[in-house]
């Protein structure tokens, strides 16, 4: 659940966040307008949603 809880792939903030942005040499890597508004959102809610689907599950089987 560690994706759930940081928050990473939600505010642009992370170090590794602005480095993919700055290395980026396409474009197609960026930063909106507005804060939640970049080019990681999707995939960072894939993965959310994704890793809360498994840990629950997982919770379950142990529990």
């Amino acid at each position: 659940m560690l994706t759930a809880t940081s928050g990473y792939f939600f505010i642009p903030t992370g170090g590794l966040t602005i480095a993919c942005v700055a290395f980026d040499r396409t474009g197609t890597t960026k930063i909106g307008n507005y804060i939640l508004n970049h080019s990681f959102m999707r995939p960072g809610l894939i993965t959310l949603v994704t890793s809360l689907i498994i840990a629950f599950g997982m919770i379950q089987i142990v529990m």
